[in-house]
């Protein structure tokens, strides 16, 4: 009986370390990026944020990044050439960035908070991103 108690501690006590370890690794990262995110960042590139009038919202935030990128890019243009679109016209993210792959672009699929998306933008990379 005690065997069993003694190894049911063991257990907890195993658990807890690995819970406050990773705690420990998600604050040190949080404050990291706290620490070298800039409190003011500013996108100088020329740009214009064009009117969607239905789902095309993968078209023409591709279109905005692509501009501050220099290229000259037409969001419903982008939207019609994009397959796999959903039934209703919606396209899911993964179907966005092999889209914007085979147009040769370097594409990173992320999550994260608000702080990790203002620090990804502090780098001069631009940021699109999806709420689901």
């Amino acid at each position: 009986m005690k065997s069993k108690m003694h190894l049911s501690k063991k257990i907890i006590f195993c658990a807890f370390i690995c819970i406050a370890v990773l705690l420990g690794i998600f604050l040190a990262m949080n404050l990291y990026i706290l620490l070298s995110t800039p409190k003011q960042y500013m996108i100088t590139s020329e740009n214009f944020i064009d009117y969607q009038p239905h789902y095309e919202c993968s078209g023409y935030s591709s279109a905005y990044v692509l501009r501050s990128l220099g290229e000259n890019a037409n969001g419903l243009e982008l939207y019609n050439n994009i397959s796999n679109k959903n039934n209703d016209g919606t396209v899911s993210s993964e179907a966005l960035v092999e889209f914007l792959k085979e147009k040769g672009y370097s594409v990173k699929l992320c999550s994260g908070t608000l702080m990790q998306l203002k620090h990804e933008i502090s780098k001069g990379t631009p940021v699109t991103f999806n709420k689901f």
